[in-house]
């Protein structure tokens, strides 16, 4: 009531207060205030957005952890002795002069995926000593801008490195950077703006395209005075082609360079124009980057393309992915946003990648029905190579082209909804990643972040003249007119804008090279000091556990690219070692039925060595199939969990602020209502609150039984796919195991059979030899028996003499 009085308050001083979550009254939005002081009050959290004049704002000794959307009029901002980890709130405050963070828990000052130099460069003061400075090469830039005396209004001695322990104590000024790589070369570049224009009859004149076809002219009504809007090309569907050596080269040059290049498509939004896009357009970028890649390929080079289709309600699938996998956007260190689970695709040429192109949008043309149009998409074609590979650990160049399809109108009345971009250029605030919502990330990081881009937008206005400034050109076919459908002069006014507007934005592209080892190691580094840091404090707060999960999630995704390179390697090990073995056993076999029978000894040896070469191409077979296998699901499963319990602990505190905010709001308002302290009236009013509160209550429980339902299914998901993964190894391991037990049976078989066939011929043999000798034993008792006759003969003289005398 007081301050409703107060119509010439400029300076307002409420420090020493209680406020924890402070919300800024709306008499006071109202008036021209210029100073306010919240010291010293436990804010945790402002809520409502502050007065719009407001000059000078002192938030100092209080528990602030973020300080999101303060006023754009800020000439001066106090936040020392807070919890602050990162200052990317300073963005947009382009009056600052100065600023005190002193006594927070910065690590770093400046850092380019969250705050650059520009801001901090404009200070006049900056106070930032007493923060806990992590000292690796990271600090570079905020040393080069600290060491700029004008910055430092105290003592430099504050400025100490509190991590790696190693370093603490050590000022950051004296911090060696010698070891550090120099940073990398980086392309700062304005968005490029490609427009196409349909081709109608003459008569109308409302867009006149400029005479270097860099710009048009346009107009609402004949009356009006027309404006002018400036692109890179401005070209007609007739000579699509010209858009090649201004738009499409550069950008394939750039991506073959090893650099990250996008190319967004809007506009086309009948079929005509997008079979005119396709075949064009996309078809030529494709072949300009294979072009560029194709001829120094070789056996380090891997070029892969995934698809991703983005439905009107924000949520993604991928299409080249035949079990659905659940996605996940990381924000890798050095490749930038990277969504894990993504199904990639290794193609070898133009040719392939098109056609995988053109199967994708097919199938999602008949699986999404009449939303088709309104979906937009993404292809994207990841390029890989080693760089001096002659090192234990080469270098990786990695390129990514992404070429996005986005649907919708750059006005807020399209029918078709609208366009990606609009939301993007508004400022329009991301969804969280949990939800699947990803495009408006990989859109922001392609539009201000590491990327060269180029934007082709079709337009078709309901009135185009003919003419290239005041020469005349060629007549417009009718035949192109049914391209188009023709757009209103709101939108036509709409899309020119949204159209220069994305060509004002600057990207800042860098070269992607990178050691895996290197990368690999400093992300250990930052866990094994961030959960140092969670242990000495004794407390998990709900940042640091995020930033955890974020660190483990790059070291996944880390692993998922670096496997790749080793899994070529082990791949191509493995085929020699199987051809090997295999050609051994072959020869051992042939050996084996060529011989035949032999000793005993020969044989079970030969046995023996088939039988080891048998087992070491299954265990081969076996090694070869485990490289291939997905990373730990174990572990994935369990870091899954915690992020869910992570994220439903904050949904359960969110709503218990919200509620208890309720209950505080009710006993303001029976406090300000002057009714006596019983009757009807005032129980009506107190009924009528309570049932707001509950209605709350049944609401965030609803929310927070939805959330836990749809954890509960992810986790179900994740279990079944491990359970599909254990039995598919388990069977994969019964099925060796028989077709062993099959093939040793075979063997064993084949071998008694063959000392069976042995024993009977052996048989034979010497029932053969058996009668053979009996055979020679008679003879041999004949000849014995006559032998013994004439013996006995020759013995006997009495009856040799009595012959003679007769």
């Amino acid at each position: 009531m007081l301050l409703n009085l107060t119509t010439a308050l400029t300076n307002l001083d409420v420090s020493r207060n209680n406020f924890s979550i402070f919300h800024f009254p709306q008499c006071l939005q109202e008036r021209q205030l210029r100073r306010l002081n919240l010291s010293h009050s436990g804010i945790t959290e402002v809520n409502s957005l502050l007065s719009a004049s407001l000059e000078d704002l002192d938030l100092s000794y209080n528990s602030l952890k973020e300080f999101n959307n303060p006023p754009q009029t800020l000439k001066k901002l106090v936040l020392s002795n807070n919890h602050l980890t990162s200052l990317h709130f300073l963005r947009n405050l382009s009056h600052l002069k100065e600023l005190n963070v002193d006594c927070n828990k910065l690590t770093v000052l400046v850092d380019e995926t969250k705050l650059g130099l520009g801001i901090l460069q404009q200070l006049d003061v900056l106070h930032a000593g007493g923060n806990s400075y992590h000292c690796d090469c990271a600090l570079l830039q905020t040393v080069l801008l600290l060491n700029k005396t004008k910055f430092i209004s105290e003592d430099p001695g504050m400025y100490l490195c509190a991590t790696p322990k190693i370093l603490q104590g050590t000022p950051i000024m004296k911090y060696s950077f010698g070891g550090c790589v120099k940073p990398p070369c980086e392309r700062a570049e304005t968005v490029k703006v490609g427009l196409v224009l349909s081709t109608i009859p003459e008569g109308k004149d409302c867009v006149v395209i400029r005479e270097d076809r860099r710009g048009v002219d346009y107009k609402l009504a004949k009356d009006e005075e027309a404006q002018s809007y400036f692109f890179d090309q401005v070209v007609t569907v007739d000579n699509i082609q010209s858009l090649s050596p201004v738009l499409l080269q550069p950008l394939t040059e750039a991506v073959s360079s090893g650099y990250n290049g996008a190319l967004l498509i809007c506009g086309a939004s009948s079929e005509e124009i997008k079979s005119v896009i396709d075949n064009t357009i996309i078809k030529q970028v494709l072949e300009n980057l294979f072009s560029h890649m194709i001829p120094n390929a070789n056996e380090n080079l891997f070029i892969s393309v995934s698809f991703l289709q983005f439905y009107p309600d924000g949520s993604a699938v991928d299409v080249l992915s035949s079990d659905q996998q659940a996605l996940k956007l990381v924000a890798h260190p050095i490749l930038g946003n990277v969504v894990v689970g993504l199904c990639e695709v290794c193609v070898s040429s133009a040719e392939e990648a098109y056609a995988l192109y053109e199967s994708c949008r097919g199938n999602l043309k008949s699986n999404t029905g009449l939303i088709f149009s309104r979906c937009s998409s993404l292809f994207s074609v990841a390029v890989e190579w080693k760089l001096d590979t002659e090192k234990a650990e080469p270098e990786i160049c990695r390129s990514r082209l992404q070429l996005f399809n986005l649907a919708g109108g750059a006005s807020r009345t399209n029918l078709r909804g609208v366009c990606p971009l609009v939301k993007i250029l508004d400022h329009t605030q991301c969804e969280a990643t949990t939800d699947g919502k990803y495009l408006p990330f990989l859109l922001k990081e392609v539009l201000t972040g590491n990327s060269q881009t180029a934007l082709v937008y079709c337009l078709h206005p309901q009135g185009l003249c003919s003419q290239v400034g005041s020469s005349h050109i060629t007549p417009l076919t009718e035949s192109s007119f049914s391209l188009f459908t023709g757009l209103s002069d709101e939108e036509t006014s709409a899309v020119l804008a949204l159209a220069q507007k994305v060509k004002s934005l600057v990207t800042k592209a860098v070269i992607g090279h990178w050691c895996p080892r290197v990368t690999e190691q400093k992300i250990r580094d930052d866990i094994m000091d961030l959960r140092a840091v969670m242990i000495s404090e004794g407390e998990n707060e709900a940042h640091k556990s995020f930033r955890l999960a974020e660190l483990t999630q790059s070291l996944q995704s880390y692993r998922t690219t670096k496997s790749k390179w080793h899994s070529s390697d082990r791949t191509r090990e493995s085929t020699d070692t199987m051809k090997y073995l295999q050609e051994q056993l072959r020869e051992e076999m042939e050996e084996h039925m060529r011989e035949g029978k032999g000793s005993v000894e020969k044989v079970q040896e030969r046995v023996t060595r088939i039988q080891q070469l048998r087992e070491s191409i299954r265990e081969e077979k076996l090694k070869s199939g485990a490289a291939i296998q997905t990373p730990d699901l174990c572990q994935q499963s369990h870091l899954e969990y915690n992020i869910a319990q992570e994220r439903r602990r904050q949904l359960k505190e969110h709503h218990g602020r919200l509620i208890q905010e309720e209950v505080e709001k009710m006993e303001r308002d029976l406090a300000q209502e002057q009714l006596p302290t019983e009757g009807p009236e005032r129980e009506l009013l107190v009924l009528t609150r309570e049932r707001r509160v509950l209605v709350l209550q049944m609401e965030a429980l609803r929310t927070e039984a939805q959330q836990a339902e749809r954890d509960l299914q992810s986790q179900y998901d994740q279990h079944q796919r491990e359970l599909h993964c254990l039995r598919e190894e388990s069977l994969q391991v019964f099925r060796v195991f028989r077709q062993v037990s099959e093939e040793h049976r075979k063997m064993s078989e084949g071998r008694y059979r063959g000392v069976l066939l042995e024993a009977v011929q052996d048989a034979v043999y010497l029932s053969t030899q058996n009668q053979e000798l009996q055979a020679e034993n008679k003879q041999l008792c004949k000849a014995l028996g006559e032998l013994k006759d004439a013996l006995a003969v020759q013995s006997d003289p009495t009856s040799g003499l009595a012959s003679q005398q007769q």
